[in-house]
């Protein structure tokens, strides 16, 4: 990796990291009296959007979507492969309103967490699979009856480019 790479690389990192702290805090006082799909726009899907602005701008990073057209108008649960923070960033901008699997413990991070758990993240014990899946049914089936897409990452964690993990039965 050359200099100007490692350079761009923290710069990324600083401005992301800076504005999700600035981000968050804001959220955690002005979200909590938003409706909902408001609320998840002011947190998530403006921050998303920036993020990705950064990821364009600092990185160089350009995103082309085709298939667009298999896309169904109303809610349903999006699999995703989970291989990076980018989608995350996003698949959270692009369906909207949206919640995630994620595992209870992210909702314990400062600021990130806090915002993350005002935008009804189906949040679940990894060391109980059974009771988790559970969960998974009946939280996401009432989010997709209140139109609100469900993103599953059925590997559970980040995979590397190329490879396959473990599926989990959430998915």
């Amino acid at each position: 990796m050359s200099i100007i790479q490692t350079i761009r690389i923290f710069i990324f990192y600083l401005c992301l990291g800076g504005s999700a702290l600035l981000w968050c805090s804001l959220s955690f006082f002005v979200a909590p009296f938003l409706p909902f799909k408001q609320r998840y726009r002011f947190i998530n899907v403006y921050w998303c959007r920036f993020a990705l602005l950064l990821v364009r701008s600092i990185l160089g990073i350009k995103v082309k979507v085709s298939g667009q057209e298999h896309v169904p108008e109303t809610p349903c649960v999006i699999i995703s492969n989970h291989q990076s923070t980018w989608e995350t960033f996003f698949l959270s901008a692009y369906f909207s309103p949206l919640s995630q699997v994620l595992k209870r413990e992210l909702l314990y991070v400062p600021f990130f967490g806090w915002a993350m758990a005002m935008l009804r993240p189906i949040a679940i014990d990894r060391d109980n699979p059974k009771a988790a899946l559970n969960h998974i049914a009946k939280k996401g089936d009432e989010l997709l009856k209140d139109k609100v897409w469900v993103l599953i990452f059925p590997e559970g964690t980040r995979v590397p480019y190329g490879k396959v993990g473990k599926f989990t039965r959430g998915g």
